[in-house]
């Protein structure tokens, strides 16, 4: 057993947009705050895990790192987005550091990220 080595790898992508809002001045601890419980889990409840931190992304930023995440279909990926989002036509849309909350084509909507899984 001392060999064992669970089958899931973790994959965490966090996203943390505060520069435009400063009142959201704790997204970027909340998010390492989160990643460091992730992380001790390396091992134990899951293969390995991959933090990686976006922090002040644009839309970009945010869809190439989700793009290049190297999981298999057995691994489980987490993106928390912390920062300012918005509801629009019964949609959510997350706010990058690019967005303009009256342009839906700046932000990035759950269909965009669901795109690129």
């Amino acid at each position: 057993m001392d060999n064992y080595r669970p089958p899931t790898d973790f994959y965490f992508l966090r996203m943390a947009e505060n520069q435009n809002i400063p009142t959201l001045k704790y997204c970027l601890n909340d998010a390492k705050a989160i990643a460091e419980i992730y992380k001790s889990q390396s091992g134990q409840m899951f293969g390995a895990v991959y933090p990686h931190i976006l922090e002040n992304p644009t839309r970009v930023e945010i869809m190439e790192a989700i793009e290049d995440i190297p999981a298999s279909k057995s691994d489980i990926i987490l993106l928390f987005l912390s920062g300012h989002g918005i509801s629009r036509d019964g949609k959510f849309f997350f706010v990058p550091k690019d967005g303009q909350s009256n342009k839906k084509y700046t932000m990035l909507s759950e269909i965009d990220i669901q795109s690129l899984l």
